[in-house]
């Protein structure tokens, strides 16, 4: 999937130290995905790396950028 970060997300994913593999992992290998009223998909997977932590990963269908990333 090709896509680019919404300011804010490259903003927390930075703050947050979330790594590219991660998110890359998490859009290729959901667990869940969660389709919205609000045009967006979230994407949602256990990442073992960073503490069994779930990673969130907020796709606007719209304009293929990250709305969010979220720990």
């Amino acid at each position: 999937m090709k896509y680019e970060f919404s300011e804010h997300a490259f903003n927390v994913k930075n703050e947050r130290d979330i790594k590219d593999q991660w998110i890359d992992e998490t859009l290729n290998n959901a667990e869940v995905q969660e389709v919205t009223d609000d045009e967006t998909i979230h994407f949602i997977r256990k990442i073992k790396d960073f503490g069994n932590r779930y990673l969130r990963v907020v796709v606007n269908i719209q304009s293929n950028k990250y709305c969010n990333v979220i720990f």
